[in-house]
């Protein structure tokens, strides 16, 4: 039997037995439960009463008591999933509890009927035989009550939750009443958590390690109307959290490491004063404010704050799936996509010595993240890169379709390396694969927009773009185009080319790099170029060669050209009307 409220497991396939003793009259749809025993884990419970089919109306009637008059504390402990395992019955408990329950009156529509839960627990203790200590003191006093009807009249009452760990003692108490019309809350917490002792009271798994220290000293009390309506004088909110030497690491995780997290609590806002923390091999701080913090935790409000975020060194892929060890498996793996929430507000402000994205890698990051509505944006978000340096304008958007994120980028390049980019960009692998083969520095400005799909192949489809690629000095030798063309023309002056000043726009739809006509001089001749190149790298180009004045001869200088096939096996057509023509006007 499992129990969940807003995706959290409060009961978790806990081992349930009904002895039931029923009395049915089936003319009625009336069920009585005469001295049945219910067993969930190690709570054993009677249940008497009646159950009724309201006869003509699509509803309930319910008159049952549930009784566990001989529960002790350890039975109460067989309910939590994380202690009932295959070694609970070897542990040591003691104390007392109570727990009862009963429901009566209509289910009916919007109407419900009565009902109260009372769970007492009084001077708990447990320990595990294999460790050293014991949680002690544990006193619980909880109530869960309605008198029918709405659903709003439910009263939360835990009055009590006290505990003692390693000498350091725990107390919080919660009351929540009219939870869905206007949450009213008040709630305290003071304690210190000694997770050192954490391994000594409780068998955490193998390869796991906690340590660290938790204060708390908190104090709320306010109607979530007086929050909504900012009516901050009627709002009692006080004290803070603090957390120091955090460290974390299982089997399955790196080391999580928090040196240092302090926030303190007034009624309009959250001060992040100190946050410092290690993921593995990186490092993250900040500081900020979170408001109507409150509202977002029992309404589903929209967070709203500003944080300062800086770190030494980042690698976003440590954060990501779905990267694959083979370009065939690139393809078709799922693209790492994850859902923009619509219920936050947020500006980070950035700073960063070094990020590592794929295979990119940055260093003097700064710029400014914002997340509202669904949608992530970048506004002058930039740093060194690819020998060069970027900056990067646009958004990432979630809000019409989370399994289908809609990116808009603008982005300016500048004095960055073909080789490096052609290293680290798998858009460029797919789309110009001659990138490997230039020597020199190139800037670009473009705009871009893709629906990021089931897989990267899916997503290149999607993608639209337009750009101008400028470069002052271009090298462009050993590629199989260059050196086809050079023996169709049977001259080797076009194997490599020394290109100044290029200026070459472009655009990318379905597909395709579609390159408006340019023009390139190579070696005292001249290329001039336009076609398309396509996601599975073939290429139709054609244009003109104007040979070198000392390669032409007095019939022909112009020939007309196409390039075909791939890059690695290119065709090369040779216009022969051109060459005639050429003959013709030179005859």
């Amino acid at each position: 039997l499992s129990f969940y409220m807003s995706k959290i497991p409060y009961i978790y396939k806990v081992k349930t037995t009904a002895n039931a003793s029923i009395k049915a009259d089936l003319n009625k749809f009336t069920f009585s439960f005469i001295n049945s025993v219910l067993e969930i884990n190690a709570v054993k419970a009677t249940i008497d009463g009646t159950f009724a089919m309201l006869t003509g109306e699509d509803g309930m009637e319910f008159d049952l008591k549930m009784k566990a008059p001989d529960t002790q504390f350890k039975d109460i402990l067989s309910l939590l999933p994380a202690m009932y395992t295959d070694n609970f019955k070897d542990v040591k408990a003691s104390g007392t509890a109570a727990l009862d329950a009963y429901v009566k009156g209509v289910m009916k529509g919007e109407e419900y009927p009565a009902f109260n839960l009372k769970l007492l627990v009084k001077n708990g203790m447990f320990q595990y035989p294999s460790l050293p200590k014991s949680v002690t003191g544990i006193n619980v006093d909880m109530k869960v009550a309605s008198p029918g009807g709405s659903l709003d009249k439910t009263v939360v009452d835990i009055s009590k939750f006290d505990f003692n760990m390693g000498g350091n003692p725990f107390a919080a108490v919660l009351k929540v009443s009219t939870p869905i019309s206007d949450p009213n809350l008040d709630a305290r917490m003071k304690g210190i958590i000694d997770l050192n002792m954490i391994k000594d009271v409780y068998p955490l798994e193998k390869g796991t390690e906690l340590s660290g220290r938790l204060d708390a000293n908190l104090n709320v009390a306010t109607r979530m109307s007086y929050v909504e309506k900012e009516q901050y004088d009627k709002v009692k909110a006080s004290g803070g959290l603090k957390v120091t030497g955090l460290n974390y690491r299982s089997a399955a995780m790196p080391l999580v490491a928090i040196s240092t997290m302090s926030m303190q609590f007034s009624p309009q806002f959250v001060n992040l004063e100190n946050f410092q923390a290690k993921i593995g091999r990186n490092d993250i701080a900040a500081n900020g404010r979170l408001d109507n913090l409150l509202a977002y935790a029992l309404k589903n409000k929209t967070l709203k704050g500003t944080l300062n975020l800086s770190s030494n060194y980042l690698n976003l892929n440590d954060f990501m799936t779905g990267t694959a060890t083979t370009t065939a498996a690139a393809d078709n793996s799922a693209l790492p996509t994850f859902e923009v929430p619509k219920n936050l507000d947020f500006t980070l402000n950035g700073k960063m010595k070094q990020v590592v994205y794929e295979k990119i890698d940055m260093t003097n990051v700064s710029g400014t993240i914002s997340v509202k509505d669904g949608i992530l944006s970048f506004k002058n978000l930039g740093g060194n890169a690819l020998g060069g340096s970027l900056l990067m304008n646009g958004t990432y958007n979630t809000a019409a379709n989370p399994k289908a994120p809609k990116v808009a980028m603008d982005m300016k390049l500048s004095n960055v390396s073909f080789a490096q980019t052609f290293k680290s960009v798998e858009m460029v692998q797919k789309f110009a694969p001659i990138f490997e083969k230039i020597g020199g520095n190139y800037s670009m400005n473009f705009n871009m927009n893709s629906v990021m799909g089931s897989n990267y192949l899916d997503m290149l489809k999607t993608l639209t773009m337009n750009g101008l690629l400028q470069s002052s000095d271009v090298k462009v030798q050993g590629t199989e185009v260059l050196n086809s063309l050079a023996s169709s023309l049977k001259t080797d002056a076009l194997k490599s080319l020394a290109v100044k000043d290029l200026k070459l726009p472009f655009t990318i739809e379905n597909g395709r790099v579609n390159t408006k006509p340019f023009t390139v001089n190579a070696n005292g001749g001249q290329l001039n170029l336009s076609g398309t190149t396509g996601l599975d790298q073939t290429i139709d180009y054609k244009g003109t060669v104007t040979l070198p004045k000392n390669l032409a001869n007095k019939y022909v200088d112009n020939i007309g050209i196409t390039i075909g096939g791939t890059f690695t096996k290119p065709k090369i057509g040779i216009d022969t009307k051109s060459l005639l023509s050429g003959a013709v006007n030179s005859a």
